[in-house]
């Protein structure tokens, strides 16, 4: 069966997936979340965590990169994406904004850098916290490299490292942030790196439901070379991420 998803309509994209994953009557379902855009995969976990859901086996697959783009090296960055179309709050994940509380915003920085200055520049938030896969924690350690030079040139940032293979480190971590700010803050997420730790923030927001994420949209993407797959997978229980 056949899906249609848009990049523009989130809200039609959530009624297709919802209709198609509540009608069915399978006792296991295994999600392969590859290629998925990370507003797409946040749509399906807030599904998943639905009561009306009956499966009793899900699984999340997931394939990573073994390279981006055409990067090589001793080159420039990869381009993945370019421009920003919009920005907007993922759906199920808006968050409970008071109007008397600042705002603090937190990116999971990947590769896409111009994105991650377009959301700093429309949030204007007053306290900001990047963060960067550790190079032990990454599926490359060159690139790894160039994404530490990067985020210091961001003076005012606080940095913080997370992982792209372990999602209980990323909960603990980030979670740590949230706690310390959440009572004086109103605070925005937005995952922009590899699938996992994209998953450890829908866990956050399942678990601080007053979090937002949000998502800004590219106004290209790089579809001729965005990436090439490693010959491995990782397989998730969703228990992992969802407590029911």
């Amino acid at each position: 069966s056949i899906i249609e998803l848009s990049l523009e309509n989130p809200l039609d994209n959530y009624d297709n997936l919802f209709d198609a994953i509540t009608t069915s009557k399978k006792e296991h379902l295994y999600v392969d979340v590859s290629t998925f855009t990370r507003e797409t995969l946040l749509i399906i976990i807030k599904i998943l965590s639905s009561s009306i859901v009956e499966f009793t086996d899900i699984h999340l697959c997931y394939c990573p990169s073994s390279r981006y783009s055409s990067y090589e090296e001793g080159t420039s960055l990869p381009w993945l994406s370019k421009g920003v179309r919009t920005i907007r709050s993922v759906v199920g994940y808006s968050g409970d904004m008071s109007p008397i509380k600042d705002l603090l915003l937190i990116i999971l920085v990947g590769f896409e850098y111009e994105r991650a200055q377009t959301l700093i520049e429309v949030f204007e938030p007053s306290k900001l916290y990047l963060g960067m896969a550790s190079p032990t924690e990454s599926h490359n350690e060159s690139l790894s490299e160039i994404n530490r030079l990067e985020l210091e040139k961001n003076s005012r940032a606080s940095n913080f490292q997370f992982s792209c293979k372990n999602l209980e480190q990323n909960i603990k971590e980030i979670g740590k942030i949230v706690d310390e700010n959440r009572k004086d803050y109103n605070i925005v997420i937005s995952p922009m790196n590899n699938k996992l730790s994209t998953l450890s923030i829908a866990a956050i927001a399942q678990k601080y439901p007053d979090v937002q994420i949000c998502y800004a949209l590219a106004n290209q993407y790089n579809t001729e070379s965005y990436s090439n797959p490693e010959d491995y997978i990782y397989m998730l229980p969703i228990d992992e991420i969802i407590k029911k």
